[in-house]
Order: structure tokens, then sequence, then C-alpha cells
């Protein structure tokens, strides 16, 4: 990231199924990655409750050396099925040094790429998938919220 600003804040739109799953966003250091600040928890939601809900993340400012880190927790719901995270349209506003609380946004909404997002060395792959897996009951939301 280039530094921010004060008012910097980031818009997901997040699937987060079994009580027990969860995201954590922090932003961290390029450099020292024990410098770094939490922004914000998600819990899972009922493991009925299948949806997509916007969350709105306040990052305020930093300096150029900070990159967002999104940590997620599946719970595993038998042997043989698990729930999902699912993260779609992330954009960042309001972001520029001195910002008014407009700016232009970065937007990414996974349709076609992963929008030079990246995954850390030794991470699970990332799989672009419309709607819930074949393979799994309880996996993905059932629909895009976006189509």
């Amino acid at each position: 990231f280039q530094e921010t600003g004060e008012y910097c804040k980031m818009s997901v739109w997040v699937s987060v199924a079994g009580v027990y799953s969860s995201l954590d966003l922090f932003f961290i250091n390029y450099f020292n990655s024990s410098d770094y600040t939490y922004l914000d928890h998600i819990s899972g939601f009922e493991q009925n409750d299948i949806v997509w809900k916007n969350y709105i993340i306040d990052i305020g400012e930093f300096p150029s050396n900070y990159q967002m880190e999104i940590m997620g927790t599946v719970t595993y719901y038998d042997n043989f099925d698990y729930y999902d995270i699912a993260l779609d349209d992330i954009s960042f506003f309001n972001c520029a040094p001195n910002s008014l609380e407009e700016n232009k946004s970065l937007d990414c909404n996974f349709e076609n790429d992963f929008c030079e997002y990246f995954l850390d060395t030794g991470s699970e792959p990332w799989t672009r998938k419309a709607n819930r897996s074949n393979l799994f009951s309880q996996t993905g939301p059932w629909f895009d919220h976006t189509t």
C-alpha cells in the first residue's frame, strides 16, 4: 500500500459459514511483521445462515510500508464436510493522504481474476468459484451477491 490518510476505509462483502468460523483483519508493516494494527474481527454466521454481509472497516493513517492481512479460520462440520469463508467486492476509499472523506476507490469484484491480491507463501490456495461446491454441501454461499 501507499501511505494512507486518516479517513481510509475498506469495504468488503463477506460470507462466513459456521458459528466458530471467523476472519481477523490486520494492517502489518511489510518489513517488520511484529509491527501491526488489529483492525477487526468478523464472527461466523449461524449454521443455516449462509448469506453475504457488507462490512466497512476503518483503516486510518499508515505510512507506505504497510499491507492488509486477512486471516480466516474455518469450522469443520464433520469428516466429509466443512464450512467456507468467501470474500467479494473489496474496495478501499478515502485513503489518499489529506483525504477529506472522498476519494477514488480500488475496486475488485473477483469476477475475472484476483485483482493482484495474492496469498502468503505456504498458504492454502484460493479457489475462484461461483456458488456452492458440488462436493461439500456447506461450502460457499448459494449465490454471488453481485449477480
